[in-house]
């Protein structure tokens, strides 16, 4: 039977992941709002993927809260979606930071994705740090 955990919203690792979840939430707001008057996130190529995987996460941190806050986490499947999650919102910052440059700046609404995506990259970065004990 799953306990109701309510000190994990205290830890840093609860803290992280709900600021994952809201930044993740702004990173979709803010993509979504800004490709092609809002109608779709996918049509481009490049920053479809971003979004894709953006969402993924957003379904995955909110999971993995669910989960942790019940008392049933489990810290190797959390350590191994930290790194995922890192490695893959390095290459989406990366990606976010070409896409920026090759555009020549001209749409100022992708700077603030573009930083968030970089935050959720270190987030992941240091949520993997915690559950490895080295933060």
């Amino acid at each position: 039977m799953a306990k109701f955990d309510s000190n994990y919203f205290g830890t840093r690792r609860g803290l992280i992941r709900i600021v994952m979840i809201i930044i993740g939430f702004a990173i979709s707001a803010t993509l979504c709002g800004n490709w092609f008057g809002g109608r779709s996130c996918f049509n481009e190529a490049r920053l479809g993927g971003v979004s894709l995987s953006n969402s993924i996460f957003i379904v995955v941190n909110i999971i993995i809260f669910i989960l942790a806050i019940l008392s049933m986490g489990n810290y190797s499947f959390e350590r191994l979606v930290s790194l995922i999650g890192a490695v893959v919102f390095g290459i989406c910052g990366a990606v976010m930071v070409w896409y920026v440059i090759q555009d020549g700046f001209n749409h100022n609404g992708f700077l603030l994705p573009t930083a968030l995506v970089v935050v959720q990259f270190f987030l992941f970065l240091w949520d993997w740090q915690i559950l490895r004990g080295e933060a």
